[in-house]
């Protein structure tokens, strides 16, 4: 769009109303297969306001910017960009596509909040429903919530990492200046007046997620104890057993070991395979991996960066995840074994 700093309002408005032409439901149906870099806008039927005033009475803010779709009002309430922030090697690949599957579709696990990869308005608008963002079924509410009260727009930058990345990142600075949606908390200059409704909800969220984070440690505590003993029982029994799990293209590493309560938890080895065994990447069909904390359980293995990793301090899961989604060559599914190490 490339939007002028000296805006007004209206005049805004007047250039969104033209723009804002694609849309869709936040389901992970119906995400767009867009690879472009963007910008985009979470709209907000005007009754969800009433629907987030359970901990704190939630009201629009004035002005806002309103759109009327299939004869109900909207209100944006959220943009984000995709695809223009520098990482560690200047150049982010990221797309439309995969920046609001993150929102939409992914990390909403335990594993994703304790390591911070949950996005931020996934942790905004669950702490507005809830008072935990993992118990009570908070990720599922969140969805069908997103689902039946929310429609997202997209804009569309055609264009490399450093051909839009100055204008898209400048136009969601004047947006956010002008518009201030009620949950940006990012460079919303709302966020910083005490008492405003977006600071409560800055306050809100940062509460909810220590509480949940803090929850959470405690049941892991517990988890990993119960682990402990169960795999020392076993072992009496059944010295040097495997274990063995399957991943899809489409889950997470980390999502799928913390859903199995059986995994070894201590020293043990990791073997990562697809069915072509010659196709060898740096982690899938390389070479076995082995955990050596007693400790240590096999998600968090994952969750730990590869600092040796040519690319910078990665996690090993997102290593795997790029492993397997290659454009030119993706894995479908990869087996992971896992054998306890026994010393004798």
């Amino acid at each position: 769009m490339n939007l002028q700093s000296n805006f007004t309002f209206e005049e805004l408005k007047k250039h969104l109303d033209q723009s804002l032409t694609n849309s869709f439901r936040p389901h992970v149906d119906e995400i767009p297969k867009s690879k472009s870099k963007g910008i985009y806008f979470w709209f907000m039927r005007q009754e969800g306001y009433n629907q987030l005033s359970k901990y704190i009475e939630i009201n629009p803010i004035e002005t806002r910017y309103t759109k009327e779709i299939d004869g109900m009002k909207y209100d944006l309430v959220y943009l984000g960009t995709a695809g223009v922030r520098n990482n560690k090697s200047g150049i982010n690949k990221g797309h439309l596509e995969e920046r609001l599957n993150w929102h939409i579709a992914k990390n909403k696990s335990k594993s994703a909040l304790k390591s911070g990869t949950m996005s931020t308005y996934r942790r905004t608008i669950g702490a507005l429903i809830e008072d935990d963002l993992i118990e009570n079924n908070t990720q599922k509410i969140l969805d069908d919530f997103f689902r039946n009260e929310f429609i997202i727009f997209f804009i569309e930058y055609p264009g490399s990492f450093s051909d839009v990345k100055e204008i898209v990142n400048g136009d969601e600075t004047i947006l956010i200046e002008i518009v201030r949606p009620i949950f940006n908390l990012d460079k919303n200059p709302n966020a910083k007046i005490t008492n405003h409704i977006t600071y409560l909800i800055q306050e809100r969220r940062q509460l909810i997620e220590k509480s949940s984070k803090s929850k959470l440690g405690i049941m892991e505590k517990k988890e990993r104890k119960v682990k402990m003993k169960t795999s020392k029982e076993k072992a009496k029994f059944q010295i040097n057993e495997c274990a063995e799990f399957k991943v899809h293209k489409n889950q997470n590493i980390i999502d799928v070991a913390n859903d199995l309560i059986d995994l070894p938890v201590g020293p043990c080895t990791i073997e990562i395979f697809s069915n072509d065994k010659l196709d060898v990447r740096k982690y899938v069909n390389g070479k076995m991996r082995k955990i050596t904390k007693f400790n240590r359980s096999v998600s968090s293995f994952f969750i730990a960066p590869d600092t040796n990793y040519e690319a910078g301090n990665i996690s090993k899961s997102k290593i795997i995840s790029d492993e397997m989604n290659n454009v030119q060559k993706p894995i479908e599914i990869i087996t992971v074994r896992v054998c306890p190490i026994i010393k004798k």
